[in-house]
């Protein structure tokens, strides 16, 4: 497989420990999907600005600079579960970016909530690009091998 970039976003670090943990095994580049207004920092408003960027479509602006992946082949993409649904700004990103030709490899950490409709967002959010199904990743947190074998398959 050509060039690859791990591409996430994180509240809680478990996602951001699995994109890091990837990116080593990947041996490629890391990025951080940030936003330009931060989220608060209590888990309770985190939820609550959750619940009404879902209810009302946002889509959140990016903190600059964005990944350039004009060169990149592969973006392994990792989110948590956001109210049954992707992040609105991992769609913010993903709608922003030109996936022509790419595949994606996205993973999800959850609390128990699984994929919800996930797999109709990204769909709907990665024109032009091989979308692969979206991985549950909360065992990749606890075992490095299943990360591996994932990112080799």
């Amino acid at each position: 497989m050509g060039k690859s970039i791990v591409v996430y976003f994180s509240i809680s670090g478990i996602t951001k420990k699995i994109a890091e943990d990837a990116a080593r095994i990947a041996g490629c580049p890391v990025c951080e999907i940030k936003t330009a207004v931060p989220y608060p920092a209590d888990y309770d408003a985190v939820v609550a600005e959750a619940r009404k960027e879902v209810a009302t479509n946002a889509r959140p602006k990016l903190k600059e600079p964005l990944p350039d992946i004009s060169d990149v082949e592969r973006i392994i993409l990792g989110f948590p579960n956001w109210c049954s649904t992707c992040p609105m700004p991992v769609l913010t990103f993903l709608e922003s970016a030109d996936l022509s030709g790419k595949t994606v490899l996205p993973f999800i950490t959850h609390g128990g909530g699984g994929r919800g409709h996930v797999d109709v967002e990204l769909k709907k959010a990665c024109k032009g690009a091989d979308l692969r199904e979206c991985a549950d990743g909360n065992p990749f947190n606890s075992d490095i091998a299943k990360l591996e074998e994932w990112l080799k398959s």
